[in-house]
């Protein structure tokens, strides 16, 4: 089975954004260049609306509705339920006050009163909270929600996580080491769904956080995630990391749309049989979505939890990558082949 994530981020959409700009049709037609796939997924990681507005996420819906039903028509004859996963950004918060400084938030932690202020935030981000419900997100939990995702037998844990929460609109980098989450909402990652794989969507990364969050985070990323979608950079840098023998994958969202950077997305395909995970970056020309001449992931090693049938799968796929990939192997192989055949006649 092949499950399609495409990964959107940062649209910025204000009341006034003329869909046409950020050319959804483009969007999907563009994914035929990923090959064939079963199953699609559509994360966004952030930074949805510009600056919270009720209004900005009717725009969303109009986009978020485009893209999936041309997704439905022109890949799944029309009949197909596509999964929505989104979590707030900075721009999705600070409705009532844009002009936070600094020196507030940081006067939070001298105080001793970040847990109280926190929970004051997420007030901010009702009519993020308005649209994310509808796409059947953050409806039982605003900070970190968990949820499956099942294809068949084949069961995806997802973690999404609000780090809206302690944002600045207009620094670049003010709000960098202060955001938090409280540690008992970070132990919900501990939660086990029996899953195969696991995926978490942020949009900040663990570095924009405070020491004590930002390692927890690090932690529970490295422990149990295999594929981390995060936003807010703006720029599209992707990569494998191994941790403790562990390897999770990052998908790094390039902005969609309202920046002065490149304009575009990423999309993976996570392969089920072949046990492997590969995505390309898309950027927009202007008329079309460009993919990266060479995958921006590549992970053909992935381990999957939970399922036997899976692991087997795996470990016969590597014998044989490494038998094929040694000569010496292949030919200890023929050489006690002709011996044998030899024996019988």
């Amino acid at each position: 089975m092949k499950i399609l994530f495409l990964h959107l981020s940062d649209a910025h959409l204000t009341q006034e954004t003329n869909l046409s700009e950020i050319n959804t049709n483009a969007i999907v037609n563009s994914l035929s260049q990923m090959g064939n796939f079963d199953e699609c997924v559509l994360v966004f990681s952030g930074d949805i609306a510009n600056s919270g507005n009720e209004n900005e996420y009717k725009v969303a819906g109009r986009m978020f509705g485009r893209i999936i039903k041309g997704i439905i028509d022109k890949y799944f004859d029309g009949n197909k339920h596509i999964q929505t996963l989104i979590v707030p950004g900075n721009h999705d918060n600070l409705v009532g006050n844009p002009d936070r400084k600094r020196e507030e938030i940081i006067g939070f932690y001298k105080d001793k009163k970040t847990e109280s202020h926190y929970y004051d935030d997420l007030v901010e981000l009702d009519n993020f909270f308005d649209f994310a419900n509808r796409n059947y997100c953050f409806s039982r939990n605003k900070n970190i929600e968990i949820r499956s995702l099942r294809f068949g037998s084949f069961m995806i844990k997802v973690n999404l996580i609000n780090s809206a929460p302690f944002s600045l609109l207009k620094s670049e980098n003010g709000d960098k080491g202060l955001h938090y989450i409280p540690s008992r909402e970070i132990s919900k990652f501990d939660f086990d769904r029996q899953e195969n794989y696991t995926i978490s969507i942020i949009h900040h990364g663990p570095e924009w956080f405070a020491d004590e969050t930002k390692k927890s985070l690090y932690n529970k990323f490295y422990e149990s995630t295999d594929l981390l979608f995060v936003g807010h950079e703006h720029f599209s840098l992707n990569e494998t990391k191994t941790v403790n023998g562990r390897q999770i994958d990052v998908s790094s969202g390039a902005a969609l749309y309202g920046t002065k950077t490149e304009h575009g997305f990423n999309a993976l395909i996570l392969d089920t049989n072949a046990a492997s995970l590969i995505g390309y970056k898309f950027i927009y020309n202007g008329r079309i979505y460009k993919p990266s001449k060479e995958p921006v992931i590549k992970n053909e090693n992935i381990i999957f939890k939970g399922n036997i049938n899976l692991r087997i799968h795996l470990r016969i796929k590597n014998i044989l990558k490494v038998i094929l990939n040694n000569e010496k192997v292949i030919t200890i192989w023929i050489i006690l082949f002709s011996h044998r055949l030899k024996q019988k006649i």
